[in-house]
């Protein structure tokens, strides 16, 4: 039964006798300190580059964002004109007061209390042909009727209508 070697306990300390606990030496008593702050300083200095990075990156982004904000504006400014110049047209054309001007407006018709003024450009043949009267010959009114006649045959050769249904025929009305 010897064939496992017996274990020999060490002995109990003695109450008597102290511990001596052996200290390294430390080189430097601050080491510990100086390790911490370089670390902190290293991590600041990482987090300083990493924020420098990001706002060199966004400065360009920021200007090019603030162009297109600048344009936005001014389509707006002049799109809020033509609103406001639609909403003039559109109250113009509810307006019953400005109906038959509206209605004259949008339509070839004309009252029929309003004279109608045809101008004509005068032709070579329509210019010979017409006798020249002055103004204060007592005759002029008899050959006014006589030269508009001549001027509507000439706009008639030409192959121009002069019949009042026809849309050329009317002058354009200021707005």
């Amino acid at each position: 039964m010897n064939a496992l070697p017996r274990y020999n306990y060490p002995p109990p300390p003695d109450p008597t006798r102290r511990k001596t606990v052996r200290r390294r030496p430390r080189r430097n008593p601050h080491q510990a300190i100086v390790l911490e702050n370089g670390f902190k300083l290293g991590v600041n200095c990482l987090l300083s580059v990493i924020a420098l990075s990001a706002l060199v990156k966004l400065v360009p982004y920021n200007l090019a964002q603030q162009a297109k904000l600048k344009e936005i504006r001014v389509e707006v400014s002049e799109v809020e004109g033509r609103v406001d110049r639609l909403q003039a047209e559109l109250n113009r054309q509810f307006d019953p007061q400005q109906a038959m001007s509206v209605m004259q407006e949008e339509s070839i018709r004309v009252d029929p209390r309003q004279r109608q003024i045809v101008w004509l450009t005068p032709t070579n043949s329509v210019a010979q042909t017409s006798p020249e009267i002055s103004p204060s010959s007592p005759d002029s009114g008899a050959v006014q009727p006589l030269q508009e006649a001549n001027a509507a045959d000439a706009n008639a050769a030409d192959g121009r209508s002069a019949r009042p249904s026809d849309p050329a025929f009317y002058p354009p009305i200021p707005h």
